[in-house]
């Protein structure tokens, strides 16, 4: 987007993905130098763990010769890092606050044309060592004005775009990023494009690129059960259908805004798979966290996903704080009643060793530091915070979480593998069943042997099936282990 911001301004804009094209930090610096003519660079920092690399590619550059003439960050991460990243990275010049789309051509005009760039709302920059916030906030309020994102980097033999149609969510989580990055004070809480919109650019993707699969990424896509939200939606599949693009697409959304007619009119127009982000089988922990829906709304989403025959991914986070083995055994049978032999991707793995992480500054950190819950920084994501587990719920994810990991890689396995597509699931479902009975099984027998030392009953309480689920890498032996544990097809 915003190289075609800099495009559309009358900048010449070269995009350099080192992440898709798994460069390393050598051939970044390299490419970045081999770019001709004075820069200003954009970083794009949407996690901590991009904070190393962007210091070592500057580090590598030699700003004179590349006639670099301004070093800027954007993202999730740089907007509630800013301190801490103009701080650390002395050669970075700004960082441009919250959403980006206007301020960044603006910042290029001025820096090319030596104007002062402080002065453009919501940059942070250093002054007189101290990081100084200029004021303001802008963001685009319609859309569609925007221009389609500069696609000139992706491979050209690539058969699946990301694509963004909306921006926001009306939900109220006191975890989730979205609330602090898009929910700013005066911005609309949902903004979105048109159908039209984007249907034209899926079309204009499928003539020129051959493209039929999409994953749409905005954080929810149905917006609220508001009318306009809905209408569009509905809007999307006709149009989808109408012009025959026979597109494949996927989509997240609350579990609250579905319904089956609207669900089945979707997947009639290529919906193949859906994010729900259900949390939590517990009413008490859904309302701590502000989710706004029920464990009932939750359970008939599930429902209408699996009866309209769509593929279903879930957010669910059985490790939080508070945790008990209780609580875990609860969520657990929550999974086994509602989800076991459902078309699911990933596969339950992730979903039984799923975690609430604590973001500075979010409302969930707010709430456990006015209930004197121990948090340290996590040393790795920086804006993420650790809390205080109880000792046997940490002692059963040293035990069971290993067992999970290593039912995903034979996961990871299964979808490499050439082989029909109905197979591949009742594989994938095969080793769902094996995580929920796995852990079910793990925590029956740490009660039974709950005053066991960690070590014994590290070395002695894991389930049976741990050894089967860790020589899986060939198809005859997943075969074997469907046959040997009969698990259900479902859906």
């Amino acid at each position: 987007m915003l190289s075609a911001y800099s495009r559309r301004s009358g900048f010449q804009s070269v995009i350099v993905d080192a992440y898709s094209n798994n460069l390393t930090i050598e051939e970044t610096a390299k490419r970045i130098s081999a770019i001709k003519g004075p820069k200003l660079l954009g970083f794009a920092v949407m996690s901590s763990h991009v904070v190393s690399r962007i210091e070592s590619v500057l580090t590598l550059l030699d700003f004179n010769a590349c006639d670099i003439r301004h070093v800027t960050l954007g993202g999730y991460f740089a907007t509630f890092n800013q301190d801490f990243l103009l701080q650390r990275l002395g050669k970075v010049n700004s960082v441009i606050r919250f959403e980006v789309d206007q301020v960044f051509p603006h910042l290029v005009s001025a820096v090319a044309e030596g104007h002062d760039w402080k002065v453009l709302p919501g940059i942070a920059y250093r002054q007189d060592g101290k990081v100084i916030v200029s004021a303001g906030l802008t963001y685009p309020h319609n859309l569609d004005e925007l221009p389609l994102a500069d696609r000139s980097f992706e491979r050209p033999d690539t058969n699946e775009a990301y694509i963004q149609t909306s921006r926001g969510c009306y939900g109220k989580c006191t975890f989730c990023l979205n609330i602090m990055f898009s929910n700013q004070e005066g911005m609309p809480t949902w903004r979105y494009r048109s159908a039209e919109s984007i249907v034209d650019e899926m079309t204009r993707l499928a003539k020129d690129r051959g493209i039929r699969k999409y994953n749409i990424v905005d954080e929810n896509f149905l917006g609220g059960r508001q009318k306009d939200a809905r209408w569009r939606a509905h809007r999307f599949a006709d149009l989808l259908i109408k012009n025959n693009l026979e597109i494949k697409f996927r989509l997240s959304c609350r579990a609250n805004d579905i319904d089956s007619d609207l669900l089945a009119h979707l997947r009639d127009a290529g919906l193949i798979n859906i994010l729900l982000g259900i949390e939590s089988g517990s009413s008490s922990f859904l309302r701590s966290i502000k989710k706004g829906a029920t464990v009932n709304t939750n359970m008939a989403a599930i429902k209408m996903v699996r009866d309209a025959g769509i593929s279903l991914s879930l957010g669910f986070m059985p490790y939080r704080p508070g945790t008990t083995l209780d609580s875990l055994d609860a969520e657990f049978r929550f999974l086994d009643d509602h989800v076991r032999g459902a078309r699911l991707s990933p596969g339950l793995s992730q979903q039984l060793r799923g975690q609430l992480w604590v973001y500075e500054g979010s409302p969930e950190y707010r709430t456990l530091s006015q209930k004197g819950v121990r948090m340290q920084r996590d040393a790795n994501t920086r804006n993420m915070f650790r809390y205080a587990e109880c000792s046997k719920v940490v002692m059963f994810r040293q035990v069971n979480n290993p067992l999970l990991e290593m039912i995903e890689a034979a996961a990871i396995e299964i979808a490499n593998m050439r082989i029909p597509h109905t197979r591949r699931m009742a594989y994938q479902r095969a080793l769902d069943g094996l995580a929920l009975d796995s852990s079910l099984g793990n925590l029956a027998v740490f009660h039974r042997h709950s005053k066991m030392d960690q070590s014994t009953f590290i070395k002695h309480a894991r389930h049976p099936l741990v050894e089967e689920v860790s020589d899986i890498h060939i198809l005859a032996q997943i075969e074997n282990l469907l046959q040997r544990h009969d698990v259900s097809n479902g859906d």
